[in-house]
């Protein structure tokens, strides 16, 4: 699927810089996606907070000093959308760089791609209109999109094993500031350490 094309993104990305990481590591936390743009009731409420379980691959290579690239991969578990008919998955690629502030805090930043692959059932969704109703296509093939984001974010080494790092992305920045959306990330990690090859 498209996790491949993905991965390899990834992965050439990082060998293509260089061939060794100073760390390796996992992540999980949540990604609440959209935040205050997504309608989710008739009086026009929208949510400050949402829960979309998330997973990550990071490295970080030294670069000068206290300067290091961070390329990442994370992937959103598969969810149903606001309807049960129609489903999504978000997936990222961000080849970041960040800034060692003191031993135990790092900042890092990054222009990267979040990628939504949407898919559904087909047919129709019948939602009340006003007065009436109308049916509205559900999508009957896979689509899959791409924004291009910005991430700062901060990060907080607990030890040589465990950091966790709070992270807010923002999408359509240069576009128009009318359709400017953030998402903000919740990350625990496990470092691996040095990783060659």
């Amino acid at each position: 699927m498209f996790l491949r094309q993905i991965v390899l993104i990834f992965l050439l990305v990082s060998n293509s810089a260089w061939a060794k990481f100073d760390d390796l590591y996992v992540g999980i936390g949540n990604m609440s996606k959209y935040t205050k743009r997504v309608q989710i009731d008739s009086a026009g409420g929208t949510e400050a907070f949402n829960i979309n379980p998330m997973f990550k691959v990071e490295a970080r290579s030294d670069i000068n000093f206290d300067w290091y690239f961070l390329p990442q991969l994370a992937i959103v578990l598969p969810q149903d959308s606001r309807d049960s008919q129609t489903h999504k998955q978000i997936f990222f690629v961000m080849p970041g760089f960040g800034y060692r502030m003191d031993p135990s805090f790092m900042i890092n930043s990054g222009i990267g791609l979040q990628f939504t692959h949407i898919y559904g059932d087909g047919g129709t969704k019948t939602l009340n209109n006003g007065t009436s109703s109308t049916a509205f296509p559900v999508p009957d093939r896979n689509v899959l999109t791409s924004n291009a984001i910005l991430n700062l974010g901060g990060q907080y080494f607990f030890n040589k094993d465990i950091s966790g790092r709070i992270e807010v992305s923002v999408m359509n920045l240069l576009i128009d500031s009318g359709r400017t959306t953030f998402n903000y990330f919740f990350m625990a990690h496990y470092h691996f350490g040095e990783i060659t090859w």
